[in-house]
């Protein structure tokens, strides 16, 4: 009788390491999907770029903070709470082609993949 209890705690024994693993396995691949950072412009949302190679932003506003267009800091660390000002380099009816050009480009990026 005790030998048929080894067997079936070794059978048990051999699942639960199996599932651990499966589990490890599958919780690994979800945190490589996941933590791999897409290269999504923060200013024209577009992917395939970072904001410091922006083909939107001229070069001498590169180092500029996007949220208040001053140097010395960039966007995650700015205290400026108010309206985003238009950028330097774009009248107003400029930038409002490009805010909606960005939008365009965010609307495309949400929809769903074919593969």
């Amino acid at each position: 009788m005790s030998e048929k209890l080894n067997i079936i705690e070794k059978k048990i024994e051999g699942i639960l390491n199996a599932l651990r693993i499966t589990t490890q396995v599958i919780a690994d691949l979800h945190i490589n999907n996941t933590s791999k950072k897409q290269n999504i412009c923060y200013f024209c949302n577009t992917p395939g770029h970072w904001i410091k190679k922006c083909p939107e932003i001229p070069t001498e506003f590169q180092e500029y903070c996007i949220r208040c267009w001053r140097r010395g800091h960039f966007s995650k660390k700015c205290k400026y709470k108010g309206k985003m000002p238009v950028s330097p380099w774009m009248n107003e009816q400029e930038y409002q082609l490009f805010l909606e050009k960005c939008l365009k480009n965010e609307s495309q990026q949400n929809l769903p993949q074919e593969d």
